[in-house]
């Protein structure tokens, strides 16, 4: 088996990706185990997964192997990327790890209990985790621990973390909480099941979430009820949202939903197994991947009709990730990781397009990986200057008449670290504090930008 395989991956190599069809298999890479995780894409391409065999494996863009990582028991955590090119996971045995690009061991902290919940990434490159008894744990990226905070039963929801630095996760006690940046409860929600959902967060600030009781709910930015949509069965899967703020999520009744921001239903597909665990996520031409117990990873038109399927014959619990390059990869029951071609180019530019946000699952609201360029030469109406006092941004900017727009700050990355909505003319101040590096401040308003490249010194 691992032959032909390894024939067929050749094949594709020497015919070129770039002539597959979408919906057709690109290579196969086997495990020892169950994947259950959604897997990171590096900036260069490089995939990172864990599996049931309890290793983390980093494969190149063709398949192959760059470096494996044994842990001691299954990994069901996703990984996330940190700007630095450090990796970070949670394992069964009931450890988190941060990995050196190369695969060598930067440091690992024992929390006495299972991990399954996946990481994120805040602006300042801490590191938010759940664990199987009760608490979150937050580590600087030097492994120091930062503080804890005890819910009242396990954490398997992978946290969030909002533009404020509010995170928000949810428990199996049946509450989904949100915390402040101190660690302290800033409010919690309860539902009518335990959570194991992870959520997402709207260009509003609004947050969703599924739960076991079956209804997938949403939530304002200060705890408020907003509202919540019954599904056939619990919801272990997490939500994503389109460009056009529809909200996709899957239940174990074997549907995915497309929801209005209203909580009208737009559609619903039928899948023919239970979503479990595993999350939709969107396309940069607005198709929806999402995949089920059924073994099948479907594609799905923005209308809600059926593009296209592809077929595993094992259960599929795996979040699909997807590369800039079209690649969706996507792992089974049964060992496998799956990278199949589509039509899409990477993920959709919308606020949270797939688990844990972004193509390196940081999990972060702030985060864009479309990139950031400044292009001095471009015509445009719009104005900015910008400068720097004690570590803040500040940028003065012009708008023409009668138009609204946004100023954004963009690291070297691309990841967004703050926005403004403003109109007429006017200067901001960022509160961000910054480190030393390389930023970008862009102006944008009615199809135009214009942006300033920074450069903060120590």
């Amino acid at each position: 088996m691992k032959l032909l395989k390894f024939l067929v991956t050749a094949l594709l190599l020497v015919v070129g990706v770039a002539s597959a069809a979408e919906g057709d298999s690109l290579w196969t890479f086997e495990t020892g185990g169950s994947i259950q995780t959604c897997a990171a894409i590096g900036p260069d391409g490089t995939i990172y997964f864990g599996s049931g065999d309890g290793y983390l494996y980093a494969l190149n863009p063709d398949g192959s192997e760059k470096w494996h990582y044994k842990t001691d028991w299954v990994i069901k955590s996703a990984p996330a990327i940190a700007p630095d090119g450090c990796i970070y996971f949670g394992s069964g045995d009931a450890h988190v790890y941060a990995l050196n690009p190369d695969g060598t061991r930067k440091w690992r902290y024992d929390t006495a209990h299972f991990v399954y919940s996946s990481p994120a990434l805040d602006s300042a490159g801490n590191i938010y985790v759940g664990a199987g008894f009760y608490y979150v744990y937050v580590f600087n990226p030097e492994g120091d621990l930062l503080w804890t905070y005890q819910t009242q039963d396990w954490v398997e929801s992978s946290p969030a973390i909002a533009l404020d630095g509010s995170i928000y996760f949810g428990s199996t006690d049946g509450y989904f909480y949100s915390i402040r940046p101190d660690g302290h409860l800033h409010w919690r929600y309860e539902t009518g099941g335990p959570i194991r959902s992870s959520p997402a967060i709207d260009s509003s600030g609004n947050v969703y979430v599924g739960s076991d009781d079956g209804f997938l709910h949403a939530l304002r930015a200060d705890g408020s009820f907003k509202w919540k949509y019954e599904t056939g069965d619990s919801i272990t899967s997490s939500p994503a949202i389109g460009p056009d703020g529809i909200i996709y999520v899957g239940s174990k009744d074997g549907y995915i939903y497309a929801l209005n921001p209203d909580s009208t239903l737009a559609w619903r597909f039928e899948t023919d197994g239970a979503m479990n665990y595993s999350s939709p996520a969107i396309g940069s031409d607005g198709v929806i991947y999402c995949a089920s117990t059924s073994g099948s990873l479907y594609a799905i038109n923005p209308d809600g009709s059926l593009r296209w399927t592809y077929d595993t014959y094992s259960a599929i619990k795996s979040s699909p990730a997807i590369a800039p390059d079209g690649t969706i990869y996507f792992g089974h029951d049964e060992c496998d990781l799956f990278a199949v071609a589509s039509s899409s180019e990477g993920l959709a530019k919308s606020c949270w397009p797939k688990f844990s946000h972004d193509a390196l699952n940081t999990g972060w609201f702030g985060t864009v990986w479309e990139g950031v360029t400044e292009h001095p030469e471009e015509a445009s109406d719009l104005e900015l200057s910008t400068s720097v006092t004690a570590g803040r941004i500040r940028a003065a900017y012009t708008l023409p008449h009668g138009q609204q727009g946004t100023l954004s700050v963009y690291d070297a990355l691309g990841r967004r670290i703050d926005q403004k909505d403003v109109s007429s003319s006017g200067e901001v101040r960022f509160s961000a504090l910054l480190n030393a590096g390389v930023y970008f401040v862009q102006l944008a308003s009615e199809g135009e930008q214009k942006t300033a490249k920074l450069v903060l010194l120590q």
